[in-house]
């Protein structure tokens, strides 16, 4: 049996959850293993790293790509000074002021990350930092 998400649709979705986010953030994390039932920030509040910023993201977007049937989640690569930690996790996150109505979207293992001359700069791949495939089966 064959199965499909519709990649037009789960873009819209993604990118209404964006519209209606209170401020999306990242959250650097220290110690982390990513679990997808880690719904709020709450849940991984003790990994976010001490002394870390955290920058609301610019340049948001939310794409389908009809060629590689996947819907990418991009933003601007953000560069923080003044960074006293080191990191191996990201988050990202709707704060809504409030760490146990937090929704967490997506986080991940990075290779660690240290500050160079107190800054700390993230790179995201060209074609967004994750992506959706549109295969359900």
């Amino acid at each position: 049996m064959a199965a499909k998400l519709h990649g037009k649709a789960i873009e819209t979705a993604l990118q209404a959850w964006v519209d209606a986010a209170t401020s999306v953030e990242l959250r650097y994390l220290t110690g982390y293993t990513p679990d997808p039932d880690d719904a709020y920030l709450s849940d991984i509040s003790s990994t976010v790293a001490s002394g870390a910023p955290t920058p609301s993201l610019a340049s948001i977007t939310v794409t389908y790509n009809a060629t590689a049937n996947r819907i990418q989640f991009d933003f601007a690569n953000p560069s923080n000074a003044n960074i006293t930690t080191d990191t191996n996790g990201i988050a990202i996150i709707d704060n809504t002021g409030t760490a146990s109505t937090s929704e967490v979207l997506y986080t991940a293992d990075i290779t660690r990350l240290q500050p160079t001359d107190g800054t700390l700069s993230l790179t995201l791949d060209a074609a967004g930092l994750f992506a959706l495939g549109t295969d359900a089966t």
